[in-house]
């Protein structure tokens, strides 16, 4: 159980062996999103972010996420970017996911873009930003350059 606190203390003693299992790392939760991803096709470095946000989730949380994101997709095709799609699946969600990092989504595109290029565990550079909200990378240069406040990506 992910819920320990949860069951009656006095079941603990039913068990011979109890096994804490943390959350993964960052590369566990990389490979699991890229196990249940498929068939989406995402770049890299939405790839890359979706591992960088589910900082502290259980692996079953996370498939839980990227099912959210694929059903999403299925029922609105035309509706693909990444940084909404995760908005909209993790107020469905919210009782899951709670890590500082979930709250970047709610930031605008300049400040998330200064917060994701601070990252050393992500690495990435202007031109992943751009990918992750389908922009180009003058757009992110001016979010950094003159901290344009976007309410969100789809604003542009």
């Amino acid at each position: 159980t992910n819920h320990e606190t949860l069951l009656d203390s006095a079941v603990w003693r039913r068990f011979d062996a109890q096994l804490r299992i943390p959350p993964p790392a960052f590369p566990g939760r990389l490979a699991i999103i890229r196990r249940y991803v498929v068939p989406l096709t995402l770049e890299e470095p939405e790839l890359r972010f979706l591992a960088w946000i589910t900082d502290g989730v259980s692996g079953a949380d996370i498939e839980a996420l990227v099912n959210s994101i694929k059903k999403a997709i299925a029922l609105e095709p035309e509706s693909s970017e990444l940084i909404p799609l995760l908005q909209r699946a993790f107020i469905l969600h919210s009782n899951r996911f709670g890590s500082d990092r979930t709250a970047a989504l709610r930031l605008d595109a300049a400040h998330l873009t200064k917060q994701l290029l601070a990252s050393t565990e992500l690495g990435f550079h202007q031109s992943d930003v751009a990918v992750l909200f389908k922009r180009n990378k003058a757009t992110v240069s001016r979010w950094l350059r003159d901290e344009v406040p976007v309410a969100s990506a789809a604003a542009h």
